[in-house]
This record gives structure tokens, C-alpha cells and sequence, in this order.
């Protein structure tokens, strides 16, 4: 297959000979909607040869792991109330919110999250809804990124703690009621 590449094409460094061979990263191809990792070899005779490997897996790997998704794979859990992940400029570059997406939000929390230390208190998200906010440095390596803030609903910590007194109730009223059974017995 003869393809006719202008100037303007990636490969034209190898094709006009100022390179022996490149490397494309992940690409959508130009006639199908599959995602290509494209590399170019230089021909002895001035031509080249163009080699895509069909990486549609990788792509979908890459998106899955970007920041946004994984913040929207986060809040499905029912007791987050929002997520966002915050750079070391207090720029948001993710979040549950889109629209928070892009700007910039700088409070005690992110400092010191920022700071690489981690932040937890309790307060209302939009003045009506009580969450615990946390806030987590992420780093890569030795070197910090940005930060990682969760809103965990209270709610939910509430119900859970409420269920928790109501079984141990329970068990100490059978108890009473085991340990007043053996007594009486024991009392015959």
C-alpha cells in the first residue's frame, strides 16, 4: 500500500532522511475510529515504512486511569458526597462537579495537604449537607503531585454508628438475660 505524506505529517523527518526511525504516541487512525501506536522506519531506497500496532486496549486503559475518571469511579460509592484532585498549584484538575473543574481553591485543608500532611474535619458541604472532609497528599515516587479531597457524608456514619450501639444493646440485654438464667440455676 503507497501512501504520499506532506510536509506537515510526523514522519516527514524520516521520510526527508533527518531520522532513521519515530515513534508515534497513541493515535485515532485518520480512516477507522481504532487507536494506533504508529512507527516509522527509513527505507534504504528514501521510502519508509509506516507500522501501526492496533492499541485500542491501551487507550482505554490510559482514559480509565486518568484523574477524572477515577474521581467519577470514586463518588459512585453512595457515601461521598464530592471528590476532586487538587495540583501543587491548588488548581483543581478533576472533581465531581465539573463546572469546579479549572479553578483555583486554597483553604487550611489543601495547605496542608499540600504541605504533605493529612487533613480531616468535619463541615457542611453548600452549607447544608454535613461531611467529613479529608484531604490526602498524593505523591509519585519521592515527589508530591497534588492532592486527593473526599467528602464522606455523616449521614452515613451516623447510621452506621446508631446500628452499631443498637447490636451491642442486644447482645448485652441477652447477656443479662443469659447470665440471670445461669444464676437462678445455679442459686437452686
Amino acid at each position: 500500500l503507497e501512501s504520499v505524506f506532506g510536509s506537515d505529517h510526523i514522519c516527514y523527518p524520516v521520510l526527508k532522511g533527518d531520522k532513521e526511525e519515530l515513534m508515534e504516541n497513541i493515535r485515532k487512525s485518520r480512516e477507522t475510529n481504532n487507536y494506533y501506536k504508529y512507527g516509522y522506519v527509513r527505507k534504504n531506497d528514501g521510502g519508509i515504512i509506516q507500522i501501526g500496532i492496533l492499541a485500542n486496549k491501551v487507550q482505554e486503559l490510559s482514559v480509565s486511569l486518568e484523574k477524572q475518571t477515577l474521581i467519577e469511579k470514586l463518588i459512585e460509592d453512595k457515601n461521598l458526597v464530592y471528590a476532586a484532585f487538587i495540583d501543587t498549584n491548588s488548581k483543581i484538575l478533576a472533581h465531581s462537579e465539573k463546572e469546579s473543574i479549572g479553578t483555583n481553591e486554597e483553604n487550611d485543608g489543601i495547605k496542608t495537604a499540600l504541605n504533605g500532611d493529612t487533613y480531616s474535619k468535619i463541615n457542611l458541604y453548600n452549607g447544608k449537607i454535613e461531611v467529613h472532609n479529608v484531604i490526602v497528599p498524593v505523591n509519585e515516587g519521592d515527589k508530591q503531585v497534588g492532592a486527593v479531597e473526599l467528602g464522606i457524608s455523616i449521614e452515613g456514619v451516623n447510621k452506621t454508628i446508631h446500628n452499631v450501639i443498637i447490636l451491642i444493646l442486644i447482645i448485652a440485654i441477652v447477656a443479662i438475660f443469659i447470665i440471670a438464667g445461669i444464676m437462678f440455676k445455679i442459686a437452686g
